[in-house]
């Protein structure tokens, strides 16, 4: 069922009136910009499939952005914002038609400074790195799907990924410069945002403003060396990678552990691993390879694998973030389409005992997949475990027993803000929402608490006490 808003327009008219700006009205384009990777979910996927925007739109700058956002405040259209739609909550499904706005075309890279970047949303986090790794700079954290997420998407639905067990998610304090976000209003506004305010444009799903451009902090390259460990149990692995996780004398970029039988979708690497094997997966720097070597013998784990960048290329083997976070669930999926996943962060610190509890429990209908990531500080381990899928009933009952174990759960079938990732309702993102789109046109649908307070001033949302 279509939500939102009840508007009839000429979109033959409405695509005229935008002149040269590219506009999209063919079905199967249409459909396929309406579609992310929600249909990993079974649950999403029923709720998601069906719903297409009416026109798809391809602004090459910023003053095209502007002449679209103000033709469609001028015919009350809703607008849904996509970069390459690898996100997997349905965050750029156009509940209520209207407009697609495709950032892609705008993916200038602005400036490259000692310590930042800046650049327009529509750019890969590839094409970044790539622009960086010439001046000796990486960025320190990125998508796993980094070869096809934008900054935008990457910002506005991203939140963990590669790098962030070095240098935490990207909303540990200064990963995110600033962002520069377009008001949804009749004379579009453009809108820098820094400090603490940067998080309530991040994450927000592109309900709040849209982001044109971001600053973002960067490190020094280093050259990585992809690594597979093997153990024989999934509780030596886990606490294997917990170890590695907190060794902060190594530099790492990845550290995530997979079940074993999760390790027959990981084609590529059966060339190195056994019927049996758990695996480590991780990426060590080169100046800690031979700390990285000694650890793997004294934690009895054995290097089943080792390669440099160029050996890795010359082998063609992935990158070995991309047998990582959802990269596992896909290549299951890809085999095996009865199954989903689940989001889910283990007790702090991560315990070998967690997890021998929680696996006496579940069986073979939850295979697990760890990623770690360290937050002020602190390591977490997320879960990202691979389910078997009976029903939605019984997807929840096994939420619940993670949750008896102490873990914090985060929805992954859900499109609404709010009730999806670790964070819970937030209302700084709907403050924003009001300064930018006071007329609620970004991505209708996708906040339960948006109708509940637009109505109010920012300043009257902001003193909200949510339950």
């Amino acid at each position: 069922m279509r939500v939102g808003k009840d508007v009839q327009v000429d979109w033959k008219s409405f695509a005229e009136a935008l002149g040269d700006i590219r506009v999209i009205d063919n079905p199967a384009i249409r459909k396929a910009k309406s579609k992310d990777f929600y249909w990993y979910s079974p649950i999403l996927k029923e709720q998601l499939d069906g719903h297409v925007a009416d026109l798809v739109v391809l602004p090459r700058d910023r003053d095209e952005l502007a002449t679209v956002v103000a033709h469609a405040v001028a015919h009350n259209v809703p607008i849904t914002l996509r970069g390459r739609g690898s996100g997997n909550y349905g965050q750029c499904v156009p509940l209520a038609g209207g407009i697609v706005i495709d950032l892609t075309e705008m993916k200038a890279i602005i400036d490259i400074g000692v310590e930042m970047v800046r650049v327009e949303a529509g750019c890969t986090l590839g094409m970044v790195e790539d622009a960086l790794n010439e001046k000796g700079r990486e960025l320190p954290v990125a998508s796993s799907t980094m070869r096809i997420a934008t900054v935008g998407g990457f910002l506005g639905g991203g939140s963990s990924g590669v790098g962030s067990v070095e240098n935490g998610p990207l909303r540990e304090h200064g990963n995110i410069i600033e962002i520069t976000v377009m008001s949804v209003q009749a004379e579009p506004r453009m809108v820098r945002v820094t400090g603490e305010d940067v998080l309530a444009i991040h994450h927000a799903w592109g309900l709040n403003g849209i982001i044109v451009d971001a600053t973002l902090k960067t490190c020094p390259k280093r050259d990585w060396w992809h690594a597979v460990v093997t153990f024989s149990s999934y509780e030596d692995v886990y606490a294997a990678g917990a170890a590695l996780g907190e060794m902060t004398s190594l530099t790492r970029r990845l550290v995530c552990t997979v079940d074993e039988p999760l390790v027959q979708y990981l084609e590529p690497l059966h060339a190195f691993v056994g019927n049996g094997d758990h695996l480590l997966v991780t990426m060590i720097a080169t100046e800690s390879l031979e700390q990285f070597k000694q650890w793997c013998d004294q934690t009895g784990g054995h290097l089943a694998m080792c390669l440099s960048e160029s050996e890795r290329r010359e082998r063609k083997i992935p990158p070995m973030f991309e047998f990582s976070y959802n990269h596992t669930t896909l290549a299951a999926l890809q085999k095996d389409p009865g199954v989903t996943y689940l989001q889910v962060t283990m007790p702090i610190p991560p315990e070998r005992a967690d997890i021998r509890a929680l696996r006496a429990q579940f069986g073979d209908e939850v295979l697990m997949h760890h990623e770690f990531t360290r937050f002020d500080g602190e390591l977490y381990a997320v879960d990202l475990p691979v389910v078997r899928y009976a029903n939605e009933a019984r997807l929840r009952q096994l939420e619940q027993i993670y949750a008896q174990h102490d873990c914090e759960i985060a929805d992954a079938h859900t499109c609404v803000l709010e009730d999806a990732g670790m964070k819970g309702g937030r209302v700084d993102h709907l403050v924003w929402k009001k300064k930018l789109d006071p007329h609620g046109l970004l991505n209708p649908g996708k906040s339960r608490l948006w109708s509940r307070l637009k109505d109010l001033s920012p300043e009257e949302i902001a003193h909200v006490k949510l339950d």
